[in-house]
């Protein structure tokens, strides 16, 4: 159904401000439904898929993008209201600031898994870090069921499982990004043991399907900034700058890249995908530079810098991101020439000069940096 809509919603432009209202409201209401209710009754298994609700929330955030032009009065700060209430905003925004949870619980091996020694019925509880990541989480679980040393040399068997959610959790991913704080209750997770080549493909489909969401957030806050009328652009670039500089996950989210999974099953998709996101990234950042006032507190100009450059260093063999991020460069220098005259090329040249000495073989990353070099020196 979803895809019908998104085909009728492409097929007939421009939407009715009414009509493009009606549907927004029903698809932000699906997003709330399978925020409250994970899996979406689709179901789910410890050895078996991923319920659906990654993929209806990705199908659904695919259309809302489409139709957000079309909403007049549709604003960054009652959205991020209406949505906190609902507690569903970081579903939908890419600028939710919410606390991560402070502890989880990790239940030990299930029944038909149990080992002969060191077990406990008891949960472990640990606590959680901005920079807690699930490999640790793992770690620790292992070494406090007692785990014997010689299962510890196949621990990369060994992984955590979400059974209200049905997600089997990539060890390489952060904790805070997917369990927020809610008083009186803790995320609690099963320690599982499985076929690595099984757990890989169902954590390659979860990464596609979540990077899929990630995009369609970035494109759904990019394309309410394209299309806002004139009066209201200084509110919402400085709404997104705000949002922004207080988010602990930015500008790391937005360079995050599973490059251990380009290979094998899902690998093309993902990396397809992957060079989607950052291209959407870019892209939202380069309209907030060329609309930023020239008198931008320059105190943390470095953190949207920094996108463009891990877009850059990422992806810079894709000509199209390439051309994006040279592009995003000369803006910068143009518009924030204060700046750029004292320092700014410190922010950017390093990126460039890396990409142009590891790859000066590729001509039209040759051929682009060597054109940058004297615009530089031009713009100053």
């Amino acid at each position: 159904m979803l895809a019908l809509l998104r085909r009728l919603v492409l097929r007939f432009r421009p939407l009715p401000p009414q009509t493009a209202h009606t549907i927004l409201n029903a698809l932000l209401g699906l997003v709330m439904f399978y925020v409250r209710t994970p899996g979406g009754g689709s179901g789910g298994n410890e050895g078996g898929e991923i319920g659906g609700s990654d993929r209806s929330l990705a199908l659904a955030l695919s259309v809302c993008w489409l139709i957000v032009p079309y909403v007049h009065g549709l604003y960054f700060k009652d959205l991020k209201q209406t949505l906190k209430k609902e507690q569903c905003d970081q579903a939908i925004m890419i600028t939710a600031n919410l606390p991560s949870a402070k502890k989880v619980l990790v239940h030990g091996l299930p029944s038909d898994q149990l080992q002969s020694a060191g077990y406990s019925g008891i949960p472990a509880q640990f606590p959680v870090l901005e920079e807690t990541q699930f490999q640790h989480l793992i770690n620790e679980s292992l070494h406090f069921f007692g785990i014997e040393e010689n299962i510890l040399n196949k621990q990369q068997q060994y992984y955590l499982y979400d059974p209200k959610t049905f997600i089997l959790h990539n060890p390489n991913s952060y904790v805070r990004d997917f369990y927020f704080f809610h008083r009186s209750f803790y995320p609690q997770l099963q320690l599982l043991r499985l076929d690595a080549e099984t757990a890989e493909q169902r954590i390659r489909e979860h990464s596609f399907h979540q990077k899929l969401i990630e995009t369609g957030k970035v494109l759904l806050t990019h394309n309410a900034l394209r299309h806002s009328p004139e009066s209201v652009v200084p509110q919402r670039i400085f709404f997104l700058h705000d949002e922004f500089t207080h988010l602990p996950s930015f500008p790391r989210k937005a360079v995050e890249s599973c490059f251990g999974m380009y290979q094998g099953l899902w690998g093309d998709e993902l990396q397809t995908m992957d060079a989607l996101h950052k291209f959407s990234w870019a892209n939202l950042m380069s309209n907030m530079f060329e609309k930023m006032e020239n008198v931008f507190m320059f105190g943390d100009l470095h953190l949207f810098i920094n996108v463009i450059n891990g877009v850059m260093i990422i992806h810079c063999e894709d000509v199209l991101i390439l051309r994006r991020c040279m592009t995003a460069y000369l803006t910068m220098s143009i518009h924030f020439q204060s700046l750029f005259a004292i320092q700014g090329f410190f922010l950017i040249m390093p990126t460039i000069l890396r990409c142009y000495c590891s790859r000066s073989k590729r001509r039209s990353i040759s051929h682009l940096s060597l054109i940058i070099f004297p615009a530089n020196r031009f713009c100053r």
